[in-house]
């Protein structure tokens, strides 16, 4: 069993065991940095050759795929149940708030595109209740229509 007295020693333990097992380490440093050109036998295209419809496309991104985001749903979600913003990001557990809540992080889920973790990170909330929000939503949602 290896005891090491200070870090020093576990250090220079791990670098040896390191350099036995990978090789080397081999550190280049560049004055300034090289420039390579992987396809150079194809000829490049200039902006101008390109239709300017695509271009404006590139710029201006795909049409109609404008995400909304998070802090605008909740807004809007918080105007529709005629509650504050501040009571939908509140801990408060009454039940037209709770409800107006997780339909927010629905919403957020499907018109953003945010993760669970990014959704529960914005309500400060563990990842176990997003999913339970969206699955209620989705079910309320459904039983209604």
């Amino acid at each position: 069993m290896l005891q090491f007295t200070d870090a020093n020693e576990l250090r220079t333990h791990y670098r040896n065991l390191t350099k036995k097992f990978r090789g080397q380490r081999i550190v280049t440093r560049v004055e300034k940095p090289v420039v390579t050109e992987v396809y150079t036998n194809q000829p490049k295209k200039m902006l101008s050759e390109i239709p300017e419809h695509l271009v404006e496309q590139y710029r201006n991104g795909p049409v109609n795929q404008k995400r909304a985001t998070a802090k605008s749903v909740i807004a809007l979600v918080a105007a529709k149940h005629g509650i504050t913003t501040a009571d939908l990001m509140s801990v408060t557990r009454k039940k037209n708030i709770v409800e107006a809540r997780q339909e927010a992080m629905y919403r957020i889920k499907v018109s953003t595109g945010y993760s669970v973790l990014e959704i529960a990170r914005l309500f400060s909330k563990d990842h176990t209740t997003i999913l339970h929000a969206i699955s209620k939503y989705e079910r309320k949602s459904r039983e209604n229509v």
